[in-house]
């Protein structure tokens, strides 16, 4: 566990689905990454490479499985200018 909250090995030892899958490696490793992902039995909504973090053969291979994807953004930032606009 990690803060209480518990972990996996990789994605399909999760218990369940999940909506996003934030991404936190070097470009370099994302095609192997979308390999696993789209190995699962569901799929995400969303895969978020964090800023920085940019394979575009990698984002279009999720895209084209009906997964958005979104590159080289950090995702906190996101969140907050997403809330107060509100």
């Amino acid at each position: 566990p990690i803060h209480d909250t518990p972990t996996v090995a990789t994605l399909a030892d999760l218990a369940g689905a999940v909506d996003v899958v934030e991404v936190f490696r070097r470009p370099e490793y994302l095609p192997s990454h979308a390999a696993e992902i789209l190995a699962l039995p569901w799929k995400p909504a969303v895969v978020w490479f964090q800023l920085g973090i940019r394979n575009d053969a990698a984002a279009e291979r999720l895209a084209r499985a009906g997964i958005r994807v979104v590159q080289d953004r950090c995702m906190m930032p996101e969140h907050r200018r997403l809330i107060t606009s509100r």
